[in-house]
């Protein structure tokens, strides 16, 4: 994994995933992406699948109105141009994603080699603000 920070976009996977994101023209592979970490066996959920997972739920929360600090500008191009359909789900599979990536899988043993404690911090971020976003549809 190539990363240059801990944030959901600083790598090489969540950056490849925004390709496939940019071509996309609805959140069907939000969904997508979502989905298949969550049916996968945590030990088989490797760090590419897991940095694009991570890299959709921070679009799901952009596109809720909660977006990370650092949110590439594609991303909030990409999310102005296409509303989300069924937000509540959508907020509902990432949290999902994100707990899991948050207490297993391969990309939490190679932060567990360099600078596990900044990462949990971007993805506590993010969870609290897919939270957050969830909560404001059940109001």
């Amino acid at each position: 994994m190539g990363a240059w920070g801990a944030g959901s976009f600083e790598n090489d996977d969540a950056l490849d995933w925004l390709g496939e994101l940019s071509e996309s023209e609805d959140a069907g592979v939000l969904h997508e992406t979502l989905k298949t970490l969550l049916k996968s066996e945590p030990d088989e959920r490797e760090a590419p699948e897991a940095s694009a997972a991570l890299a959709a739920a921070e679009v799901v929360a952009a596109g809720m109105g909660c977006p990370a600090r650092k949110l590439p500008e594609e991303v909030q191009q990409w999310v102005e141009a296409h509303p989300l359909d069924n937000p509540r789900a959508l907020a509902r599979l990432s949290l999902d994603a994100v707990r899991e990536l948050k207490s297993r899988s391969e990309l939490r043993d190679l932060w567990e080699e360099s600078s596990l404690e900044e990462w949990l911090s971007e993805v506590r971020d993010l969870e609290t603000r897919l939270t957050e976003a969830l909560q404001r549809l059940q109001r």
